[in-house]
C-alpha cells in the first residue's frame, strides 16, 4: 500500500496486489481520512486460470452514520480477464477506508491480482 499526502492535508492510497489466491478479510486502505468524498478505482486481473470461481472487491467506508459497502462485479477466474470498477464515496473525519475480496467457488489454483487508487475529491 502506498499513502501520499496532499497539500490541502488529505491524502490518497494505492494498493498493488500481484498472485492472490485467497479472499482478503477487511484492510485498512486509508486511516485517518479527511472528511470529504473520495473516489476508488478498483482493477481486478485473472492472472493465473483455473476451472471455476469468482472474485469481487468491496470498497467500505464510514460516513458518519453507517457504513456503506460497494462491490464490483463478479471477476471469471475460469478465463482471463480483467473487471474495473469506479466508487465514489464519503467519509466521516478520522475514519477508515478498507477494502477486501470474496473468492467463491474458485478451483483449479487459479490467481488474481488487484490494484485500487483513492482519490481526495473534496
Amino acid at each position: 500500500m502506498s499513502l501520499r499526502a496532499a497539500s490541502n492535508n488529505t491524502a490518497s492510497a494505492s494498493v498493488n496486489l500481484t498472485g492472490k489466491t485467497a479472499s482478503i478479510s477487511s484492510t485498512s486502505l486509508l486511516t485517518g481520512a479527511a472528511a470529504g468524498v473520495y473516489r476508488a478505482t478498483v482493477d481486478l486481473i485473472t492472472t493465473a486460470v483455473g476451472t471455476a470461481g469468482t472474485v469481487t472487491a468491496t470498497i467500505t467506508s464510514n460516513n458518519g452514520t453507517m457504513s456503506p459497502s460497494q462491490t464490483t462485479g463478479a471477476l471469471s477466474l475460469s478465463a482471463t480477464g480483467e473487471l474495473s470498477a469506479t466508487f465514489t464515496l464519503y467519509s466521516a473525519a478520522n475514519q477508515s477506508i478498507n477494502y477486501s475480496t470474496t473468492l467463491a467457488g474458485a478451483t483449479g489454483s487459479p490467481q488474481y491480482a488487484m490494484r485500487i487508487r483513492l482519490e481526495y475529491l473534496g
